[in-house]
């Protein structure tokens, strides 16, 4: 009986020797046989969306006096108009950009006759979509109005009342 478990841990051993030897054969062989792959990326630049101008339009009705403020905003830049029909008439154009929730702008219009450009200041309410037109000193310089000191700015009326007008 001793012959027969000696001769069978024998078998056991040779076995489990030949299977580890194997195995490191097998890892071996994988290891040679991998290959470094070359990969060419070619780095674009991303394709940028066009983002489409914004149209807001307001309204504002002040005694005699109404009033339309149509602006474009098309990269960080606000363009557009301003009528005045009543006690005062007068058309001109608008440019300038907003500052947080303020808005200042050069308005060039015509009246009686004559080319003027004045500045403006107006405060955006979001939640209540108003332009607050700003009141304050203005300094005369070569037909060009421009505020004395900002901070002196204050915003009670009158206020634009934003309308839906068409978005390109």
């Amino acid at each position: 009986m001793n012959k027969l478990f000696l001769l069978f841990t024998l078998a056991f051993i040779l076995t489990a020797c030949n299977e580890k030897k194997q195995k490191e054969e097998s890892d071996s062989n994988l290891t040679d046989s991998t290959e470094v792959m070359e990969v060419d990326l070619e780095i674009t630049e991303p394709e940028i969306e066009e983002i489409p101008a914004l149209n807001k339009c307001y309204t504002l009705k002040d005694g005699n006096t109404d009033a339309e403020l149509n602006l474009v905003l098309e990269d960080g830049v606000v363009t557009g108009n301003l009528t005045y029909t009543g006690d005062v008439s007068r058309t001109g154009s608008l440019t300038g950009d907003f500052s947080g929730d303020t808005l200042v702008m050069s308005y060039k219009f015509s009246e009686n006759g004559q080319t003027k450009v004045e500045e403006m200041i107006l405060l955006e309410d979001k939640d209540k979509f108003t332009l607050q037109l700003g009141s304050t000193e203005m300094v005369e310089n070569d037909g060009f109005k421009t505020i004395k000191d900002k901070s002196s700015v204050t915003f009670e009326d009158p206020v634009f009342k934003k309308y839906d007008c068409l978005q390109e």
